[in-house]
């Protein structure tokens, strides 16, 4: 099968769509598919029409003259066109505002291609308009199947169709196997008093990581069995979080270095709210951390309250949270040992669920 992956962002950028269509792209290569990514991310290399093969995926840059290299590329149509032309299914991939994307769905439905598109995003407050800023309506009468990456992103999605069609969940896949080996490692008796807390994630505004000092500091004030609290990521507030009481900020890590910590862990704790699926969040679960996070984000779709997981209304109950499983060792035992169980979302699970959607749209009969 032919598949032609459209996004805005793509490696070398770093993020959570980037990492996922990179991810998918190289899986459905390994199951025997000619798969070519089309996007206005640059790598360095300047303005212009930049063809490779990266581990059996053939990469188009389509990188146009954008002030500080944004990957934006409103002169893109001939060569998009030809990238999609040549596929049996177009499988797009947006971000809340993602002009680059929407052009791609936009060309792949107009010209009759079995076309899937997935949303990364919470649409949050413009749902109520999000039909005048993004053509979905219009899509979805073409017959593209719409999809997103967890049920609260699907909801939104949904919303913004006003009735126009529904949309499915895609969920995030990963290489799970790894992080796996962290879990099946780790001791049934920890070797360690208190609690010992991680999070992992880009060290800005959206991802709320202010929230993780005033935890820090608040948990700090009660007193009581100690905890530590490491976050491991980059970004402009890192400077402003090195400062705050309590909060070790470890910076960027590799994945090797991740599980490490990982290993010595209890909990991983998000503070993020409007995250659609929760890549890292996932990683953590998936190496036997008991995840703690609001429960109004996407993480929701891999916890289950109470089990392997805490998911909190608010701040607050993040830092009531905290504070009880520190003082209650037996209920993080607990806990701990429901996160043992693999979560669900390695790449031969959501692999088939991307095919799926790709036979939905039709890529059987014209394939």
């Amino acid at each position: 099968m032919r598949i032609c992956l459209v996004s805005d962002c793509y490696a070398p950028r770093v993020g959570g769509i980037e990492t996922q269509v990179r991810s998918l792209a190289r899986h459905l290569a390994t199951l025997g598919h000619e798969v070519l990514v089309v996007t206005a991310t640059g790598d360095g290399r300047g303005v212009g029409v930049h063809r490779d093969i990266e581990r059996g995926v053939r990469v188009w840059r389509l990188v146009a003259p954008i002030p500080f290299g944004a990957p934006v590329n409103p002169w893109a149509g001939r060569h998009l066109a030809a990238a999609i032309r040549g596929a049996d299914v177009v499988h797009v991939h947006h971000g809340m505002i993602s002009p680059f994307a929407s052009h791609g769905a936009s060309l792949a439905t107009r010209l009759g291609r079995p076309t899937v598109i997935t949303w990364h995003c919470l649409l949050a407050g413009v749902r109520p308009i999000y039909h005048r800023l993004v053509p979905l309506r219009s899509w979805a009468r073409r017959g593209a199947v719409l999809s997103a990456v967890s049920a609260v992103a699907a909801r939104q999605v949904d919303d913004a169709l006003g009735g126009w069609g529904s949309t499915r969940v895609i969920p995030n896949g990963a290489d799970l196997a790894p992080w796996r080996a962290v879990a099946q490692a780790r001791p049934r008796t920890r070797s360690h008093t208190g609690l010992r807390v991680v999070s992992a994630m880009r060290l800005a505004s959206r991802k709320r990581p202010e929230v993780l000092a005033r935890i820090a500091a608040q948990v700090r004030e009660r007193g009581g069995p100690p905890v530590t609290m490491d976050v491991f990521g980059a970004g402009p507030l890192g400077p402003r979080l090195a400062r705050s009481p309590g909060l070790r900020v470890r910076g960027a890590v590799s994945q090797e270095r991740l599980r490490v910590a990982y290993a010595d862990a209890d909990v991983y704790l998000s503070p993020v709210i409007h995250e659609a699926f929760g890549l890292a969040a996932l990683e953590a679960r998936a190496a036997g951390l008991v995840v703690l996070a609001r429960a109004q984000s996407g993480i929701s779709e891999f916890i289950t309250d109470g089990v392997d997981g805490i998911l909190a209304e608010d701040d607050d109950a993040l830092i009531e949270t905290l504070d009880w499983l520190r003082r209650a060792p037996a209920e993080l035992r607990r806990l701990l040992d429901g996160a043992r169980a693999a979560p669900p979302y390695d790449w031969a699970d959501v692999g088939e669920r991307v095919l799926e959607a790709y036979r939905l749209a039709g890529v059987g009969a014209r394939a």
